[in-house]
């Protein structure tokens, strides 16, 4: 997300309003105010708020665990090249 947080639990927060439910759909959320967030989802409106996407598989389970696609949001659309990048809109 792209916009400055200052505690985990005002990234907590701003996850809700883009997914309009208090965690849906988000797994994990870690914070290190000083490198990064990583916000583990499934849902689609969280991945449009991200600078950067790492989309594991190709599938999941024993199928997965490789890096399927790394990049934008944007780029994922376009390339439609994983399970996750065909199914967003």
């Amino acid at each position: 997300m792209s916009t400055t947080v200052t505690t985990p639990t005002e990234l907590e927060i701003r996850v809700e309003r883009i997914v309009d439910a208090p965690r849906t759909h988000v797994y994990f959320v870690w914070t290190d105010p000083q490198l990064s967030v990583i916000v583990i989802a499934h849902h689609q409106a969280v991945m449009a708020h991200a600078d950067w996407i790492i989309d594991l598989g190709p599938g999941a389970g024993h199928d997965g665990g490789w890096i399927a696609f790394e990049g934008t949001p944007a780029d994922l659309v376009a390339a439609r090249s994983t399970l996750t990048g065909e199914h967003t809109t």
